[in-house]
């Protein structure tokens, strides 16, 4: 959750998912991809793109002008160069992120898509915004130009808006793509493989309050600033693009990443509001519907994360709405409260340097006296050094009694299965995808052997061994599928140890399926809190529109960074709205695909990643695996299968413009 750091792991396990999809072809597909054909172009890709780009577009020109020093102007034109890297010199750069290299290079093998087509010209956007008064200030970022000589680099190509996610430090800046010791350089550079290697325009604005900003804070989750902020950035770079070798088709996708998100969707609404184009939205691990995350973290499902994120929303809000608090101790405990308001974004190093001086607890959130009924299994939320006072924490569940939401409603904790340590356990570890994979294979349900000793005698039956083996894609050797399954046996120990427990819960997705039919889905915010930070939650939640042009909504449903639910409490409130199935998308990584569904790799390789990484852990005990496990899984797992699957859900749509 803390970092941008991915681990080698993640590397191993999407070229797992490589070979594990790779139908007819030979091979065991375990060969590492070489860079020759990383960068080799597939007709039919090309193709495909090309024709995503030609397509005739409307509204591309109908962002409305802006007075040369306002809104969306530039700052600095033409925009300056700050980096030229070739198809091949992207790559090489890629080894610096291994990872990274191996999750898209691990793709091609199941599609026949190539990895990186295009070389990138990356420029710096500084170009003007507004505050949450709408006082212009300055901003900056980057735009991303494909360049080279295959087709899917020249000629009009469409743009992908990125907003990036959530740091808290202020010097977070995509302007420093190819800096290893840059905090912002793994998320750029994997939306640069995503996108920009492939023929994209990519237009990524560092957020009001980072990069070169002049505002002292950051709007953090303010709906209309940020919103505005996204799109202010992509009027700036279009005005740019003939001077500096782009050329816009049109078509147009909105996406980011947990508060990426969040602005993300932000965008599309403002889009829509002022008639301008867009293609598709896919916001990822949104917190869109962020008065809804509020209640929950106060309730006692608080997000791993919670101690940073509380004090960059109570400035943003206090700002915005000028209400939350006459001064700050009245939340904060008095030993955080003094200087609180100017702690973030923080100008340290890293956030671990604002916790050991003392300035933010870890990751107790509330004190012991008020600390919820069940404890969270994963890190410590209350203790001594709590930062929410009590009295705080008290008023704001009793008006969550009083003023209730329809919209934000909460199980008892006890049958959250995100608080389920054996139910997290069975599926992070990989126990559950064996499970389904044997069933799969063979018919048999290993929950109804009854025993480790009876499934330990039913695993060395070869004919299991081949099928599971064969389902996989490892072949028929049966030697090689021997050592290949000796990887398998901790997992199926662990799916028996976890079966009951895999039984008992349910994920997020499975249970509020149908909430799009339960009363309220269509008003979730038809409350009065009286609370005032419940209020400003209220107003810049984003259940307050309908898209009319598609939407992706992607994350994993044991993220213990941004609920799922607030993914699902969105996707149910639009449609309950009247919006279409054919135009709104909803993945959930930790479900199981249905047979055909065309974002199935997503999940596979989503599933496998969790699942080495789980088992390659130390320390050994289950317990600190899972901890470790879910530390990563809002951007490490969750971002790039759903970045993908956001690509993916663009270009089929890109023929509805």
């Amino acid at each position: 959750m803390r970092s941008w750091k991915i681990a080698p792991m993640l590397c191993t396990a999407w070229v797992v998912v490589a070979c594990g999809g790779g139908g007819n072809g030979g091979g065991s597909g375990l060969l590492p991809i070489s860079l020759k054909q990383s960068s080799a172009v597939v007709d039919s890709e090309v193709k495909a793109l090309d024709t995503v780009a030609q397509l005739p577009a409307r509204g591309a020109d109908s962002a409305p002008p802006t007075a040369s020093a306002g809104r969306g102007s530039l700052i600095v034109s033409p925009p300056a160069l700050l980096q030229r890297l070739s198809a091949d010199e992207f790559s090489l750069r890629l080894e610096e992120h291994p990872a990274l290299k191996q999750v898209l290079m691990g793709f091609p093998a199941i599609t026949g898509k190539s990895a990186v087509a295009c070389g990138i010209d990356l420029r710096e956007l500084e170009y003007r915004t507004g505050d949450e008064k709408g006082a212009i200030i300055n901003a900056n970022g980057v735009v991303m130009i494909p360049t080279g000589a295959s087709p899917m680099c020249q000629g009009p190509r469409p743009i992908a808006l990125y907003a990036h996610g959530t740091w808290f430090t202020r010097d977070y800046t995509f302007t420093k793509l190819t800096d290893p010791t840059q905090p912002a350089a793994a998320e750029g550079m994997l939306v640069a493989a995503v996108f920009a290697s492939r023929g994209y325009i990519v237009v990524a604005p560092n957020l009001a309050g980072y990069g070169k900003s002049n505002l002292p804070y950051h709007p953090y989750l303010n709906g209309d600033q940020q919103g505005k902020d996204l799109v202010d950035a992509l009027t700036a770079a279009r005005k740019a693009l003939p001077e500096i070798g782009g050329k816009d088709s049109g078509k147009l996708l909105v996406t980011g990443i947990s508060q990426g998100g969040y602005v993300a969707m932000a965008a599309h609404r403002e889009l829509q509001a002022t008639g301008q184009s867009i293609t598709a939205s896919a916001p990822i691990s949104a917190p869109s519907a962020i008065s809804l995350l509020i209640d929950h973290n106060f309730q006692g499902l608080t997000s791993n994360g919670a101690t940073p994120f509380i004090p960059l929303l109570t400035t943003s809000w206090q700002t915005q709405f000028g209400s939350l608090y006459a001064d700050p101790g009245e939340i904060y405990e008095a030993r955080y409260a003094s200087g609180i308001e100017a702690l973030m974004p923080s100008n340290q190093p890293t956030l671990n340097d604002v916790i050991t001086s003392g300035k933010l607890p870890a990751y107790e959130f509330f004190p012991e006296s008020d600390k919820p009924s069940v404890p969270n299994p994963w890190f410590k939320q209350s203790g001594d050094a709590n930062l929410i006072k009590g009295t705080y924490i008290r008023a704001v569940l009793e008006d969550i009694r009083s003023n209730s939401c329809p919209g934000n409603t909460l199980a008892p904790l006890s049958d959250l299965p995100e608080l389920a340590e054996t139910y997290v356990d069975y599926r992070l570890s990989g126990a559950k995808e064996v499970v389904d994979r044997i069933q799969t294979a063979t018919g048999v349900d290993l929950t109804t052997l009854g025993s480790i000793a009876a499934i330990m005698r039913w695993i060395e039956n070869p004919p299991w061994l081949v099928g599971v083996a064969l389902s996989a894609g490892f072949g028929t050797d049966l030697p090689a599928i021997k050592r290949t399954m000796v990887q398998y046996a901790p997992l199926i120990e662990s799916a028996v140890l976890h079966m009951n427990a895999g039984k008992k819960f349910k994920l997020p997705s499975e249970e509020v399926n149908g909430s799009a039919a339960n009363p309220g889905a269509s008003t979730p915010l038809q409350c009065q809190p009286r609370n005032a930070m419940r209020k400003a939650a209220l107003a810049n939640d984003l259940r307050d529109w309908t898209p009319q042009r598609p939407v992706l909504m992607c994350g994993g449903g044991l993220d213990a960074t941004v609920s799922f639910r607030s993914t699902l409490a969105t996707a149910a409130y639009f449609r309950a709205n009247g919006m279409p199935d054919d135009k709104l998308k909803v993945i959930d990584l930790e479900a199981t695909p249905a047979p055909g569904d065309s974002f199935a790799f997503a999940h596979t390789g989503f599933r496998l990643a969790s699942a080495i990484n789980w088992n390659i852990l130390n320390p050994v005990t289950a317990r600190e695996k899972s901890q470790k496990t879910l530390d990563g899984y809002h951007y490490l797992l969750v971002s790039p299968p759903c970045l993908l699957a956001a690509r993916s859900f663009f270009e089929s749509h890109a023929d509805t413009n």
